[in-house]
């Protein structure tokens, strides 16, 4: 089954064949009075799938979402995230009931709004930035010398150039954000990826009813930089960046991997897991272990296993045993992943 969000109703809702592949029926399975928007999907492993691929069931899993957001309020779960069936998704809704009921609480009568500025001309400002005196000043001492110039001085123009074009963008990104965040309740900033152009990119989470005052701020906000910045708007969306729900089913294999990773014996509480745990990782800690690289990745080791263990003691019960311990599902909500829907 895939798992598109989790809502707030007691009864049995039927979406259409909207699902994440084609003609898949999304409905709901309850517990209590909340419930998981799902399919009958087929296995499909999300993290193997070529680019193309991969954006065309990622656009599927946000118009799923999107459309139940149309009459609920809906905490999305990660993109490409499946069980084994029925019971599964019981068992993600046990788990997390009353996270997701304080969540559905908080998030209610919100969306998000993800904003992506630029420059509108980067090879104006870059002009515009080889005129200032100082770079200016040394392309001439440079040319001066030669007609190219050499490669290392080319260099050193490049760099005086992106040291003071990095400037701008924080300096603009500080002020569109003060201007920006008072209409928000949170924000979350994603990833500057695209290129040099790119000065922010940043979720807001707002009331609904805040979202003309919001427009009208991004208009102010342009009008301010003259027009020469690109403003890019996305949403209204279900508030991703804000609340998004984890959900992992761990095999007993590597749980007792984790188990010899610390050292520790058949049956152990999480104290004494939290224990053998600092003792190891007071010893292979890399400031400790400056000219040993390898206790870098036994340090890596030793924390994935012990936040391992220690979620599947949260979730399950308060200690380990090896003889008793099985396959299990974790659920947590995350508030600051910088995109959860990928």
């Amino acid at each position: 089954m895939y798992i598109y969000g989790i809502i707030e109703t007691n009864e049995e809702k039927y979406f259409g064949s909207i699902g994440i592949t084609a003609d898949e029926e999304v409905y709901t399975i309850s517990h209590k009075d909340i419930a998981a928007c799902v399919s009958d999907s087929l296995n499909v492993n999300y993290s193997s799938l070529m680019k193309d691929t991969l954006i065309k069931f990622l656009m599927r899993h946000q118009f799923v979402i999107e459309n139940i957001m149309k009459n609920y309020t809906i905490i999305p779960v990660k993109f490409g995230t499946t069980v084994s069936g029925n019971e599964d998704v019981q068992e993600v809704l046990r788990k997390g009931y009353r996270e997701f009921k304080d969540t559905l609480r908080y998030i209610n009568g919100k969306i998000e709004l993800d904003i992506v500025v630029s420059f509108d001309d980067l090879d104006s400002i870059l002009k515009e930035i080889g005129e200032i005196s100082e770079i200016k000043k040394f392309k001439e001492e440079v040319l001066s010398k030669s007609s190219k110039g050499t490669l290392e001085d080319m260099i050193k123009v490049g760099a005086m150039v992106k040291k003071v074009l990095d400037r701008q963008k924080n300096e603009c990104n500080s002020q569109i954000l003060n201007f920006l965040k008072s209409e928000a309740i949170e924000f979350r900033r994603h990833e500057v990826i695209m290129d040099d152009s790119m000065i922010l990119n940043c979720a807001f989470l707002l009331d609904k009813n805040k979202e003309r005052e919001f427009d009208q701020r991004i208009k102010e906000v342009d009008q301010k930089f003259g027009g020469r910045l690109n403003f890019r708007c996305i949403g209204p969306l279900p508030p991703y960046s804000f609340s998004t729900v984890e959900i992992k089913k761990v095999e007993f294999e590597a749980l007792n991997k984790a188990m010899n990773t610390l050292g520790l014996s058949n049956k152990v509480t999480q104290l004494e897991m939290k224990k053998a745990y600092r003792k190891l990782a007071f010893k292979y800690h890399p400031d400790k272990n400056l000219h040993n690289p390898e206790t870098r990745s036994r340090f890596a080791e030793l924390n994935n296993a012990y936040k391992l263990l220690s979620l599947y003691c949260h979730g399950s019960k308060h200690s380990f045993e090896k003889e008793k311990a099985g396959d299990f599902i974790s659920v947590r909500i995350i508030k600051d992943l910088m995109d959860p829907r990928k």
